[in-house]
């Protein structure tokens, strides 16, 4: 009599379990599920080869994850919010279904699922800031966007007129967000900082203290300096001193200040 009963159950373990009730559409291939509203049945298809392929490439940067794949993606209204758990599946709003341009939004919640659990508290939330360099990267390599030079640009301008001068988030670094409830700057200030590490180290030193650090910890959890041993252990005093300035002081403020050019920047580390 029009009654739908759902049974949802959890493979493991779950901080909490995302119940898909709605009138869901659902495409499917190779473990991966998008449940889409039926509006957005095309979106739903170029998200879904999106996922095969990103899912591909983090698998060969990160290594295999600590669990299994059995991955739902659930549409949702703009403004509700995105999230990831491997248990969970992700909740992605409905714009990177809708908009190819936006599909950068996926593949951040999508980096998400090769987290070590973080053992940070409060989490100064890094992996906010390596999920948004993460997104840019895989919208370069896979999809050959050409924006990431505009974007860097543009998080640069925001965080010298937010943080110039004698604000508060001059003086609080990386590592201290958590406590000082500043994580709304973890994506930018993070962002930046693994973009320097990146550009620095080159993609092959950068991606083997990922796939290391990834597979050391994604049993015991991780916390921040696990991460900052993972590149000092691959990329020496070069990658000790993008850490001290990004992370454990507000060094980078004058840094983006007073480079020419991002490039710039890049440059005088590695003098």
């Amino acid at each position: 009599d029009g009654l739908i009963t759902w049974r949802y159950r959890s493979r493991q373990p779950a901080p909490y379990l995302i119940v898909a009730i709605a009138p869901y559409r659902v495409v499917e291939a190779d473990g991966l599920r998008v449940f889409h509203f039926p509006e957005d049945s095309a979106g739903a298809q170029g998200m879904l080869q999106a996922s095969l392929r990103a899912v591909e490439w983090l698998q060969e940067l990160f290594g295999p994850l600590e669990g299994s794949l059995a991955l739902n993606v659930m549409e949702i209204p703009n403004g509700w919010g995105s999230q990831a758990s491997l248990a969970g599946g992700i909740i992605q709003e409905a714009d990177a279904l809708r908009d190819r341009n936006q599909i950068r939004k996926f593949y951040h919640e999508l980096s998400h699922l090769w987290n070590a659990r973080d053992l940070d508290t409060p989490s100064p939330r890094w992996n906010e800031g390596l999920a948004m360099f993460l997104q840019d990267r895989m919208a370069i390599e896979l999809d050959g966007w050409d924006g990431e030079i505009a974007a860097l640009e543009q998080t640069k301008t925001r965080l010298l007129d937010k943080c110039g001068g004698n604000q508060r988030c001059s003086d609080v670094p990386l590592r201290n967000y958590g406590t000082e409830a500043m994580t709304d700057l973890s994506y930018s200030v993070g962002r930046m900082m693994f973009a320097t590490l990146y550009n620095v180290l080159g993609e092959e030193t950068f991606d083997r203290a990922l796939y290391g650090h990834y597979q050391a910890h994604k049993q015991s959890g991780t916390n921040t300096d696990d991460m900052v041993r993972a590149f000092v252990d691959v990329g020496g005093p070069v990658a000790r001193r993008i850490s001290d300035d990004w992370l454990e002081s507000t060094a980078w403020v004058n840094r983006l200040n007073d480079a020419s050019s991002l490039q710039a920047m890049f440059d005088d580390y590695r003098n």
